[in-house]
């Protein structure tokens, strides 16, 4: 069975911005189990302590991970990325939520970040995770989509 990790960013300074689900990530991970079959979303709650976080993953050796953050969260989102890809170097990361919403080219140009869902991002999430396991439509025909390629923004219409 294929696994996605959606996820906060962990706990990093001892404070944690909400002690509730992120409903995006629970909003999505229904989408996902209901249009894809087979596919076993895991979220990942920010109450983990960054060790924690990546010990979960390491557990489910996911196909794709997703990373929801806002603003306040971007260092600990950066922090996240950059240790899970040094732990999964071909691991595709996705960035959604409101930071990269609003600022998809800052969080699409972090080193490691394969794309981000804009805005509503369920049926772009969708076809993310079809493209990764190769049966989905290549980046550039995915709506609402943001992304570097060789080194070049693109940025996909909603």
């Amino acid at each position: 069975m294929e696994r996605i990790v959606l996820a906060d960013p962990p706990i990093m300074g001892g404070w944690r911005l909400a002690n509730h689900p992120n409903m995006g990530i629970l909003y999505l991970s229904g989408y996902l189990k209901r249009e894809l079959p087979g596919v076993e979303v895991v979220y990942l709650e920010q109450q983990l302590k960054l060790g924690e976080h990546l010990e979960k993953l390491r557990e489910r050796r996911p196909l794709l991970y997703g990373l929801s953050f806002s603003s306040m969260l971007l260092d600990d989102a950066e922090t996240t990325i950059a240790r899970v890809r040094e732990i999964y170097p071909d691991l595709k990361i996705v960035c959604g939520g409101p930071h990269p919403s609003a600022m998809p080219e800052q969080v699409a140009r972090i080193p490691g970040v394969w794309a981000c869902a804009v805005g509503e991002g369920e049926e772009t999430f969708r076809d993310l995770v079809r493209g990764a396991r190769g049966d989905g439509p290549p980046l550039r025909e995915i709506p609402g989509l943001a992304f570097m390629d060789d080194g070049a923004f693109v940025r996909t219409p909603p």
